[in-house]
């Protein structure tokens, strides 16, 4: 996504550039081939990134995952030469992890959850963004331990600019509400 941004130049061909440009933000090898894949769609591009390929989570067979399904964002170009982004899904993945002990089953959720930036290719990275997200939950059961944490909530918002000497000012802020933890283990602090 390095070049500037136009409107109307919605084409298999400007996709094809986009994804090789958004793959070009990691070192040469680190994302596999089907990991990141850009359409053109309409008056913008979906771009669908497939977590289970982009962090080899297949190639161990002894671990099940399930619901880690692609996550597809809308990316589209604005008149300034930016790029607005934007992700609305929920999430509930499942895996289990085999043990000599026994199995640990995982389990993380997001009843759902909002991403809205603005990508500035001069630094490659987002010059704003805000992320809302309700019903998180994780949880790890094992023969030995469990631990659940549940979220109600949480908001967080990103700006950044370029700075000196290449580097990105980035100034964040989170919010939190309802948190809640409960962890069972056989061994106690004393």
């Amino acid at each position: 996504v390095r070049e500037t941004a136009q409107a109307n130049d919605n084409t298999a061909e400007q996709a094809k550039q986009i994804e090789t440009n958004l793959k070009s933000i990691l070192p040469k090898g680190m994302i596999p081939n089907g990991a990141i894949a850009v359409r053109a769609q309409g008056d913008a591009y979906q771009v669908t990134i497939n977590p289970m390929e982009l962090f080899s989570l297949g190639k161990n067979k002894k671990i099940k995952i399930s619901g880690l399904t692609p996550w597809v964002y809308r990316l589209r170009p604005t008149e300034n030469g930016l790029w607005q982004m934007d992700q609305q899904t929920s999430l509930d993945i499942k895996a289990k992890i085999p043990s000599a002990a026994g199995a640990t089953n995982l389990e993380y959720g997001i009843g759902s959850f909002q991403y809205n930036g603005i990508f500035d290719p001069a630094i490659r990275y987002a010059q704003s963004a805000d992320f809302t997200a309700q019903n998180l939950r994780v949880k790890s059961t094992s023969p030995t331990e469990s631990f659940d944490a549940t979220l109600g909530s949480v908001s967080y918002s990103l700006k950044s600019e370029k700075g000196e000497n290449n580097t990105i000012n980035i100034q964040t802020s989170t919010a939190m509400s309802d948190y809640a933890q409960t962890m069972r283990s056989p061994n106690k602090p004393e």
